[in-house]
């Protein structure tokens, strides 16, 4: 959608036709007044014209009453370049009431005009399709409205020069809420949250440029959780996950998943405190159990590699796992679980 706003004077680009064919363009009566072409008894009010001498090719499809358009018509505004239509109601040669306009770049502006000053709000349709009501200035959405895509998706709140500026909602098409702070853009950023279509929360943090970038709390479908480190809405830096299970995982987080030293703590009540890779017990560590006994080695996806160092509440004892991923302590002829 373009962004730029439009003013009257986008029409009049007329400065470098000088007067190689003044038969066909209407010349000024006075300072805003212009004459219909082939109707020179006819004329309107254009006060937004600035093009000195120069004048516009007019037509009106509509009556003249006391030299002036009057009532209800078409007034087409045209140069070599450009062409503006106004359809609307004028009242001795200017255009009062609800006016509508179509701009040489296809975007048509419905509101209530006097004398030509847009007054109130009204209603925008741009050359994409998209649909806005609410507050126009010139011919740009400025102020609290509505703007709506062609799937449905839609964004309330306040704008400025046709986008979303300060505080507002955008709900999308298959029905996700983002609220919160639009910085002369259709995305987020800054502070603000996503929620789900059943209003559960999805994502609470910051943006940047509509990415969940910076840090927040992400919730997932199951019930996981993240809070921590988000990079384009991946988990990546220093955060805590915990699973839909209850079990706890604290470090670095790169490409969603804990990688290098970190924490997990199971909810059964063990702990592991060491080498993690791809979210798994792997490298050098130490688990604690819920009844204090210890067993560190090295792990590869939970499995000790080898027998590791036991500790049973001071007493040293080998320790291993079994092939369920329980620690058993003591030998391999006289081994006893304690998980």
């Amino acid at each position: 959608m373009n962004s730029k706003p439009y003013f009257i004077i986008c029409c009049v680009v007329v400065l470098s036709l000088m007067l190689t064919a003044p038969h066909v363009f209407a010349e000024p009566k006075q300072d805003g007044w212009y004459s219909i072409d082939g109707r020179p008894e006819c004329s309107y009010w254009f006060p937004a014209y600035f093009g000195g001498k120069d004048g516009l090719s007019s037509t009106w499809i509509g009556t003249c009453k006391g030299g002036r358009i009057h009532d209800a018509g078409t007034l087409t505004i045209s140069s070599k370049m450009e062409i503006f239509v106004v359809k609307g109601s004028f009242d001795n040669g200017t255009l009062r009431g609800d006016g509508h306009f179509t701009l040489p770049n296809g975007r048509i502006v419905e509101r209530e005009v006097n004398d030509w000053e847009m007054v109130g709000s009204g209603k925008i349709t741009y050359p994409d399709g998209y649909q806005y009501e609410g507050g126009i200035k010139g011919y740009s959405a400025n102020g609290q409205g509505v703007l709506i895509k062609t799937d449905g998706t839609r964004w309330v709140g306040h704008f400025k020069d046709d986008l979303p500026n300060g505080e507002g909602v955008n709900i999308t098409a298959n029905g996700f809420r983002f609220e919160g702070n639009f910085e002369g853009s259709l995305l987020l950023s800054g502070q603000g949250r996503i929620l789900r279509p059943n209003g559960d929360i999805y994502y609470e943090g910051t943006f940047e440029k509509g990415w969940t970038t910076g840090t927040g709390i992400k919730v997932f479908q199951d019930g996981s959780t993240f809070d921590g480190e988000i990079v384009k809405g991946v988990l990546s830096g220093n955060g805590v996950f915990v699973n839909s299970h209850g079990d706890r995982y604290e470090g670095n987080f790169v490409d969603d998943k804990l990688q290098g030293y970190g924490n997990i703590f199971f909810k059964n009540g063990s702990k592991y405190i060491g080498q993690v890779q791809d979210s798994l017990v792997t490298g050098q560590g130490i688990i604690t159990l819920s009844n204090g006994y210890t067993c560190e080695g090295k792990y590869s996806e939970g499995l000790l590699i080898e027998a590791g160092k036991g500790n049973q509440n001071g007493k040293l004892t080998p320790c291993f796992t079994d092939k369920t991923n329980r620690i058993i302590f003591g030998t391999e002829n006289d081994p006893h679980s304690a998980n």
